[in-house]
This record gives structure tokens, sequence and C-alpha cells, in this order.
């Protein structure tokens, strides 16, 4: 099984590829562009939230380290695994 972790990080990896492509395909091409990239996000952001919701470890992910200041994790408890499943369930009907 797939660790809700990995499914976070791909989850903002699509969102910041379907916002590289709404700027360098053509204008008509944005709804199927939008339509895509929302269902895909949206389904992994389903799959992690219940991933995260069914296991008893909360997924953590660094993100960035910088010197000086620390490293910036992205984590997931299960309150916030019930917001992504809302907000992954409202992204799939875009």
């Amino acid at each position: 099984m797939i660790d809700a972790g990995v499914l976070l990080f791909l989850c903002l990896g699509l969102c910041g590829v379907g916002i590289l492509a709404s700027v360098v395909l053509p204008e008509r091409w944005m709804p199927m562009v939008i339509a895509l990239f929302g269902t895909l996000t949206g389904l992994l952001s389903v799959a992690a939230g219940a991933i995260t919701l069914i296991n008893s470890d909360f997924p953590r992910v660094l993100l960035w380290s910088l010197p000086g200041l620390g490293r910036l994790y992205l984590s997931c408890d299960r309150l916030s695994a019930i917001n992504i499943i809302i907000t992954g369930l409202i992204f799939i009907p875009v």
C-alpha cells in the first residue's frame, strides 16, 4: 500500500504541473486541463485522507530545509485528513 505522505506530495506536484500547464497550453484547452488536474488532485487527496484515517501513523513529508530557519514539514493528522477528504471531494466534480 502506498504511503499517505507520498500521495500528499504527488497532490502538491500535480497542482504545480497544472499551474505550469495552464500557462503553457493554449486557452482553448483550459477546460480540459482544469478538469484533468482537478480530478486527479481530488482523487489523490481523498486517497491520502482515507489512508491517514485508516492507519495509525500520520504522514510527514519534508518540503525543504532552510539553513538558520530549520525544516518545513507537511504533516497530516486525523482532523486534517477529514478536511483533505472534503476538499478532494469538492475538487473531483470540478
